[in-house]
């Protein structure tokens, strides 16, 4: 056997390590028990919110799959459930909104698009849910090609808060769930 073959005595033999139970279990008391509690974070107050009308909150993100219709629909849920108007815009093509709120997309005749193209019929593109206080409008493939379609309209910009205004009073919050990009 060469010199090379052999191994070191350290590496060679088998490792014991031996451990006090403490060590394992851990000490006995709880290290967040004994903890101070913390200050309180004075946080910046937002504007209130004028009588009778609503607040827009937009859910985004440049990329897709990471939860923002999942997130969209559960805070709607769960805020209608607690009394809170809410209304849901679905400006992604997918549509999942609807699917995840029960809403058949194919009896569904004012959508988004609607919304944004006709902001006089914005209160007939409103649909109810099973959740009581909790509306969709509904978002499906048309809006594929909205954004070119409006390039060339004079104050394409304020097409959305146009169609929104006429609701804002009817809703405590309108959440928007935007496509990826």
């Amino acid at each position: 056997m060469d010199e090379e073959d052999v191994l070191p005595e350290a590496v060679a033999a088998p490792l014991v390590v031996e451990f006090t139970e403490e060590e394992i279990v851990g000490p006995q008391s709880d290290p967040l028990s004994s903890a101070e509690p913390r200050p309180e974070i004075e946080l910046p107050r937002g504007r209130p919110t004028p009588a009778n009308r609503g607040r827009v909150v937009t859910v985004m993100n440049q990329k897709g799959g990471v939860g923002k219709t999942t997130t969209v629909i559960n805070v709607a849920t769960h805020l209608a459930m607690h009394g809170v108007r809410v209304l849901v815009v679905d400006c992604d093509q997918q549509g999942n909104c609807a699917t995840g709120l029960g809403i058949d997309k194919s009896r569904v005749k004012h959508t988004t698009r609607t919304l944004f193209t006709e902001p006089e019929q914005a209160a007939s593109c409103r649909h109810a849910t099973a959740v009581p206080g909790l509306h969709l409008i509904v978002g499906e493939r048309s809006l594929v090609g909205l954004e070119q379609e409006l390039s060339t309209r004079l104050g394409r910009e304020r097409c959305l808060s146009e169609g929104l205004e006429a609701l804002l009073p009817h809703y405590d919050l309108i959440l928007l769930d935007t496509a990826p990009s």
